[in-house]
C-alpha cells in the first residue's frame, strides 16, 4: 500500500512538472512571431536620435516607436514591427543629431514575414 501511494504520488508530480514545462515554457523566452522588438541606445537628452527607412513598402510597419529614458539620462528607443503582407525587407537605422546629416551610426536589419504574418529576423 506504501508504495502504491508513493508511484502515485511521483507520477501526479512529474505530470504537474509537464504541464508546467508544457503551458509555461519553463527556461524559454515567450516569442510572439506576430511582431517584432528592438531596442537602440539613444540619447534625447543631447538631441541624439534613430531615423528608420524600409527598402520597400507594404511588408512591415511600426506599431509602436517609444523613447525610454533612463537613469543617466540616455535611454534606449523602443521598436516594434509587424508584418503586413508576405515579403522581407531591410530596416537602415541612423543615429544622427536632431537636425544635422551627419550620420554617427548605421545598423541594419533584415526582416522576413511569412504568409501568416508572422515576422523574424533573418
Amino acid at each position: 500500500m506504501n508504495k502504491k501511494r508513493i508511484l502515485t504520488l511521483v507520477i501526479v508530480i512529474l505530470l504537474v512538472i509537464v504541464c508546467l514545462l508544457f503551458f509555461l515554457k519553463v527556461g524559454k523566452k515567450t516569442v510572439n512571431k506576430s511582431f517584432y522588438e528592438l531596442e537602440l541606445d539613444a540619447d534625447y537628452a543631447n538631441s541624439l536620435m534613430w531615423t528608420y527607412t524600409f527598402s520597400k513598402d507594404n511588408i512591415i510597419e511600426v506599431r509602436d516607436s517609444e523613447y525610454i529614458e533612463k537613469d543617466n539620462g540616455k535611454g534606449v528607443q523602443h521598436y516594434e514591427f509587424i508584418g503586413i503582407n508576405k515579403g522581407s525587407v531591410v530596416v537602415t537605422f541612423k543615429y544622427q543629431k536632431d537636425g544635422s546629416n551627419e550620420v554617427l551610426d548605421t545598423k541594419k536589419i533584415t526582416l522576413v514575414v511569412d504568409k501568416n504574418l508572422n515576422i523574424k529576423k533573418k
